[in-house]
């Protein structure tokens, strides 16, 4: 009896959240917000079953939720299916995209061809992979907002190498202007890999 109360439960709570995300155009619930809350829903059946109307196997449920929860803890939440190596160059702003995604392999985007001040009107560039190594490339004159994450990995670049799970890095760097933010803003997410900034000087040059 238990374990049916607890599924209808949580079948009820998630429902009621999917017409909330679908209702309100500033709410946005994530996947893994679905699967940490039926998680949670086992989780509490199964300590009221410690007392009462047991219902052990919510925990084979569990235990094959928790698996699927974790994966959706690393994952970016959008990346493409796609998979290779990508390298973009684009030497204008007219060929800055504003989303790159790739599912797994390598995706290096040199910015190093365009001044700061070109950087500044590009604003932001967002970019996510599910597996791989993302590389980045910059101007000496930037001036950049780092917003980067990886689920699984390592981050590195001029400011400090993270690693491990949830590993996170908000950093400015390059010529930040005095009382004011970065002229550009860069975010990228990845399930699993590494994330690579480098600042190019005039001297170097970049390979894919």
């Amino acid at each position: 009896m238990l374990g049916r109360i607890t599924i209808a439960v949580g079948l009820i709570v998630l429902a009621t959240m999917a017409l909330v995300d679908m209702a309100f155009a500033r709410v946005e619930i994530l996947p893994i917000h679905y699967l940490a809350t039926a998680a949670g829903v086992l989780g509490l059946g199964l300590v009221v079953g410690a007392w009462i109307g047991r219902a052990r196997w919510l925990a084979i449920v569990g235990f094959f939720l928790l698996p699927v929860l974790w994966v959706a803890a690393i994952a970016p939440t959008s990346w493409s299916f796609d998979a290779g190596d990508r390298f973009y160059t684009p030497a204008s702003v007219n060929e800055v995209q504003s989303e790159y995604r790739l599912g797994a392999g390598t995706l290096s985007l040199d910015l190093s061809d365009l001044t700061g001040d070109e950087l500044a009107s590009v604003g932001s560039i967002e970019l996510s992979m599910g597996a791989g190594e993302v590389t980045v490339y910059f101007p000496s004159d930037a001036s950049a907002f780092l917003d980067l994450r990886v689920g699984a990995g390592e981050i590195s670049g001029p400011f400090r190498t993270v690693s491990g799970i949830g590993a996170e890095v908000t950093e400015d760097i390059g010529l930040v202007p005095v009382g004011g933010p970065p002229d550009f803003t860069l975010k990228a997410d990845v399930g699993l890999g590494v994330i690579s900034i480098i600042v190019v000087t005039e001297l170097q040059e970049v390979t894919p």
